[in-house]
């Protein structure tokens, strides 16, 4: 029986050590940036659209004047 990790590439050897090789290669600092800025803004789209619907259907109140 062979070792599964000199089957792959080196971005997915720390990985398949830990089990979990199938979830791609190592992210490394600049992709994690990006990924968590869309993320980020994908996030803050969808708020303000629910708040935007939310204050059409049931008004602005004093309540959420406050900070």
């Amino acid at each position: 029986m062979t070792n599964f990790a000199s089957h792959v590439s080196w971005g997915y050897r720390v990985l398949a050590r830990s089990g979990a090789a199938l979830y791609g290669p190592c992210m490394n600092n600049k992709t994690f940036i990006g990924r968590f800025a869309l993320w980020s803004i994908g996030i803050a789209c969808l708020h303000f659209s629910v708040e935007t619907l939310f204050t059409l259907r049931f008004g602005q109140s004093f309540i959420g004047l406050l900070p």
